[in-house]
C-alpha cells in the first residue's frame, strides 16, 4: 500500500513505514533547509543551527586527529631523549662519577623542553591551516558545479585568473552561475571539481574563519538584526570606533538618511529590517564592508536597489575602497562595472567574452554589447515622455530599414537574387529586432497615453 510517497508494508496488524523510501526525503528536506536558511537570520533556525552543530562536530573530530597524531611525534622523540639521557646519567651515578644533584638538575632541564614543543606545535597549526595575504590573488581553474543533476551544470569549465588589486567584473543573464561563483569563494557550497586558490593557497584547506575574515561581502540582499542602525554597521568589525563607522557611513551614501530618523543612528530597523527601505538595507550593507576593510571585496548586485543618483554617489566610495584591493563584481546593471579592468561575460557555465568595456563594445554582435545597447536602451526609454517615445519608435522603424539597405548597397557585389539573399542572412536579424524594440516603444506610448485619457474622462 502506497500513503503519500512512502511504502507501508503490512506485518500482521501493524503497518511498517519503509526506511528506504523515508530517509530519502528526510535527507532532501534538511539539505534544502540549511541551505535556504544558511544566509538569512531569523529568530528560529532549529535546523541550521543542528546543521552548524555537526559541522562544528567534524570540524573538531579532523582537528583532534590532527593534534594526536602531532602530539605522537612530539611526546615519541621527547621520552625517546628523556630515556636515553636518564639511563647515561643514572649510570654515572652508580659509577660515583656524576653527583646526584647533577642528575635531578638534567631532569629538570629536559622537563622544561616541553612548553617550547608544544608551542611550536601550536604555531605550526596556526600558520598552515590560516589563509595569509600576499596581494590577493585569486586563480579559479576548471571549476564546475551543479546541484546534485548532471543534466544541468551551473558552471562548466569555469576558469578565471584575478590578478591582485584587479577589479574584474563578471556580467551576463539571470541563471548564468554569476553568483554562484561568489558562494564557491566563500566556501558556502563545494565545487563539483576544480580548483580556487588566493596566492597560491587552496581555499578548502584553510580554515573558514581565516578564509571570510580576509574576505568582505556587499550581497545583493543585506541581512539586518533586529538592533540600532549603529550596531548593524558595526557587525563589520567589532572593534571599530564611532568615528569609524560614520565615516564608513558617509562613504556609503547613508550617513544623511541615517539623520533624518528620529534617532539618529540609535533607531531600530526592526526584524530583518523591515523598517528600512531596500536601497536602505543595501546601503548599509555596504557601510559594513567599508567598515571591515578587508583585502579581497566581493559585489553581488551591490547597487540593484538604487536609484541612478545614488548608485553613482555609492560607485565613488566603491573607487575608494577597491583601490589596491582584489574585488570580483557580479551585476546585473552594467554601468557599475564598464571601469572596471576586466569584464567577463557569463553564458551556459563558462566565459564567452572576456576584455575592458571598450574591447568589449567593440566586438560585432557581441554578447555584451548587446546586453549593453539593450540595457541603455530601456533606461532611456523609461525615462521618456510619452510624445518622446512615439517619436522615437517611429524614427527606429524609418531606420532600421534604411541603415540595413544602405549598408548592404555599399557593398553590393554579386547579382541581385544573391544580394537579397546576403540581406536575409546579415542583416534581418538586426532590422527585426529594431523594428520590434520601436514598435514595442509605440505601444507602451500609445497605451500610456489611453490610461491618461480614460482615467481624465
Amino acid at each position: 500500500m502506497e500513503l503519500s510517497g512512502l511504502s507501508v508494508k503490512d506485518s500482521g496488524d501493524s503497518p511498517r513505514v519503509g526506511l528506504e523510501n523515508l530517509e530519502a526525503p528526510k535527507m532532501q528536506g534538511f539539505s534544502q533547509c540549511s541551505a535556504l536558511e544558511f544566509e538569512r537570520p531569523k529568530p528560529v533556525r532549529n535546523g541550521a543551527a543542528a546543521y552548524h552543530r555537526t559541522q562544528n562536530a567534524k570540524e573538531n573530530i579532523r582537528v583532534l586527529k590532527s593534534l594526536g597524531r602531532l602530539n605522537f611525534g612530539q611526546q615519541l622523540i621527547y621520552n625517546s631523549g628523556l630515556f636515553a639521557t636518564l639511563f647515561l646519567a643514572l649510570n654515572q651515578c652508580v659509577a660515583g662519577t656524576l653527583p646526584v644533584g647533577d642528575l635531578v638538575m638534567i631532569n629538570t632541564l629536559l622537563m622544561q623542553l616541553s612548553s617550547p614543543l608544544n608551542m611550536i606545535g601550536m604555531v605550526y597549526r596556526e600558520t598552515t591551516m590560516s589563509l595569509v595575504l600576499k596581494g590577493g590573488e585569486v586563480s579559479i581553474k576548471d571549476l564546475t558545479f551543479d546541484y546534485g543533476s548532471e543534466s544541468r551544470k551551473i558552471l562548466n569549465g569555469f576558469s578565471l585568473d584575478i590578478p591582485a588589486g584587479h577589479r574584474v567584473a563578471i556580467v551576463g543573464s539571470s541563471g548564468a552561475g554569476k553568483s554562484t561563483v561568489l558562494r564557491l569563494l566563500l566556501r558556502l557550497y563545494a565545487p563539483s571539481s576544480g580548483s580556487i586558490t588566493i596566492d597560491g593557497q587552496p581555499i578548502d584547506e584553510v580554515t573558514l574563519s581565516s578564509l571570510r575574515k580576509n574576505i568582505g561581502v556587499v550581497p545583493q540582499d543585506c541581512s539586518l538584526f533586529h538592533d540600532t542602525v549603529f550596531n548593524n554597521i558595526l557587525y563589520g568589525r567589532l572593534d571599530a570606533t564611532e568615528e569609524e563607522v560614520i565615516a564608513a557611513a558617509k562613504m556609503a551614501e547613508i550617513h544623511d538618511t541615517i539623520m533624518d530618523f528620529p534617532k539618529g543612528y540609535q533607531t531600530l530597523v526592526g526584524e530583518r529590517g523591515l523598517k528600512l527601505s531596500g536601497g536602505e538595507r543595501q546601503r548599509i550593507g555596504i557601510a559594513r564592508c567599508i567598515l571591515k576593510n578587508p583585502e579581497l571585496v566581493l559585489f553581488d548586485e551591490a547597487t540593484s536597489a538604487l536609484d541612478s543618483e545614488t548608485e553613482q554617489n555609492i560607485l565613488k566610495g566603491f573607487e575608494q575602497l577597491t583601490a589596491s584591493r582584489t574585488s570580483l563584481i557580479v551585476a546585473h546593471r552594467l554601468s557599475t562595472v564598464m571601469n572596471c579592468d576586466t569584464i567577463c561575460v557569463l553564458d551556459e557555465g563558462k566565459i564567452a567574452e572576456k576584455g575592458s568595456h571598450k574591447e568589449l563594445m567593440n566586438i560585432e554582435n557581441g554578447k555584451y554589447r548587446q546586453l549593453w545597447e539593450r540595457q541603455f536602451l530601456i533606461d532611456e526609454a523609461e525615462s521618456l515622455d510619452d510624445d518622446e517615445a512615439a517619436e522615437i519608435a517611429s524614427v527606429w522603424l524609418r531606420s532600421a530599414l534604411v541603415n540595413a539597405m544602405r549598408r548592404m548597397l555599399l557593398v553590393r557585389e554579386s547579382p541581385l537574387p544573391v544580394f537579397f539573399l546576403e540581406l536575409l542572412k546579415r542583416e534581418l536579424p538586426r532590422m527585426l529586432s529594431r523594428v520590434l524594440f520601436g514598435a514595442l516603444l509605440a505601444v507602451a506610448a500609445f497605451a500610456r497615453r489611453a490610461e491618461i485619457q480614460t482615467c481624465s474622462g
